[in-house]
């Protein structure tokens, strides 16, 4: 290791990465950098080789993570009901998707709302109608996602034109000559 991990858990962790295979043996070598905490444990290494292992834990009622799991079923749900909508982006986006997903969105289904219910946090319920038009409003995170696609598109497309004009003035780019079979 090119440091010394910040916990015990993060060098069993490391550590365990060695040495996988049965017919294998590996140990663990640890180089450490001029900074206190790694000095410290240079010092004392078994306070980290035997140093206790907390289990990992966070809060139910984070707001982001519980957000990003509404969205996350909101959005399978919306692909198990229209696979075909998601062929690739262009479909999804040029083919009218987008704005049908926003209807989806806004005439959400029952059982993907009880869904959310279900897993939402007592103390964080009130705020699903908001988070839901955050997502769907015309500022929101869809809208966002959906300008950017389409700011990138049109930056493409300018490439490509330029790509074109170049190749057809017989300018090359690096090694290879352009042409239009390139962007077909």
């Amino acid at each position: 290791m090119k440091n010394m991990p910040p916990t015990p858990a993060n060098y069993a962790q490391r550590a365990g990465r060695a040495g996988r295979r049965k017919d294998s043996v590996a140990y663990s070598l640890t180089f450490c950098r001029l900074s206190s905490h790694d000095l410290t444990y240079f010092n004392a290494p078994v306070k980290m080789i035997k140093g206790k292992i907390y289990p990992p834990k966070f809060k139910t009622e984070n707001e982001k993570i519980v957000k990003r799991h509404m969205n996350a079923a909101i959005i399978a749900s919306y692909w198990r009901a229209y696979s075909a909508a998601y062929k690739d982006v262009g479909t999804f986006f040029d083919g009218g998707n987008y704005e049908f997903l926003l209807r989806y969105i806004k005439e959400l289904p029952k059982t993907v709302q009880e869904y959310i219910y279900e897993f939402v946090p007592v103390e964080l319920k009130g705020k699903v109608s908001n988070w839901l038009e955050e997502l769907i409003s015309e500022d929101g995170i869809l809208a966002k996602v959906y300008s950017q696609y389409t700011v990138e598109l049109e930056e493409l497309s300018k490439l490509r034109k330029e790509a074109l004009e170049k190749a057809a003035q017989g300018d090359s780019v690096g090694d290879c000559r352009l042409s239009s079979k390139i962007f077909d």
